[in-house]
């Protein structure tokens, strides 16, 4: 019975002992240093809406992950409340935080400003097409103030040449264009002024509301000119294209 009893007591040293070591093992152990960070191509991002913004920022941020590897870390993404900035931060899992330590803290944190684009829509144009020879002013006036006269050419005093507008293909551009003459003899101003020469189109106070440009709206003209080798200017003033009051103090001046 006392062989029995010293066996007992033995055992129980043993199992004692080999828990301390094992204790002490875990105290003394160090968390394991490795740089983990985040970096982002962008300082200032502007987005039109969330999918935008979503795809935009995915593609601006990169990370790195250190000796630790993706699975040990996890990444958070917080936009403050009017959506003008973005942060976004990677840290290790609260399961590794005993394990691993950031060697350099300071790479963790990212932050973008945002700014919204404000999209302004626009409305539909009105164009104005050649589509081949013939009945050109017909065209010019269904578009530019139908049932009106938007045109003011020389044909008063120039009979003999004919219609001063008209159109044909052109090869440079594979698409019809209109063609404006206009000769420093004998054409003049509609057979009123005659120290100088006109032939014009015009938007004017007869024309569709919608081509008529009023205060604080942005009005846009858009189209290709070409004028030929040898066209003669005037030194007194030429006008390829000018803007007028309608109405006002300074109706009569060109913009």
């Amino acid at each position: 019975m006392k062989k029995a009893m010293t066996i007992n007591v033995i055992i129980i040293l043993l199992c004692f002992t080999t828990s301390c070591n094992k204790s002490d093992d875990a105290v003394n152990a160090s968390p394991m240093s490795t740089d983990i960070s985040i970096a982002s191509s962008q300082n200032v991002m502007v987005w039109i809406d969330s999918r935008d913004l979503t795809q935009k920022i995915n593609n601006a941020l990169s990370y790195s992950y250190g000796t630790a590897g993706i699975n040990k870390t996890e990444k958070a993404r917080v936009f403050n409340a009017d959506t003008t900035q973005f942060t976004a931060s990677i840290g290790f899992k609260s399961a590794f935080q005993g394990s691993y330590i950031g060697s350099n803290p300071s790479n963790n944190t990212v932050t973008i400003q945002l700014e919204k684009e404000i999209v302004i829509s626009t409305p539909e144009g009105v164009s104005l097409i050649a589509d081949g020879p013939g009945n050109t002013y017909s065209l010019i006036t269904s578009v530019l103030a139908p049932g009106q006269n938007p045109i003011e050419t020389p044909d008063c005093n120039h009979n003999a040449f004919g219609e001063h507008m008209d159109e044909l293909f052109d090869s440079e551009l594979n698409a019809n264009v209109f063609r404006f003459y206009l000769h420093t003899t004998p054409d003049n101003d509609r057979c009123t002024n005659f120290d100088r020469q006109r032939n014009e189109i015009k938007a004017y106070d007869q024309s569709p509301d919608n081509l008529l440009g009023i205060e604080d709206e942005i009005v846009v003209y858009k189209w290709k000119f070409k004028l030929n080798d040898g066209f003669q200017s005037s030194p007194n003033f030429t006008h390829l294209h000018q803007l007028k009051s309608v109405g006002g103090a300074f109706e009569s001046m060109p913009m």
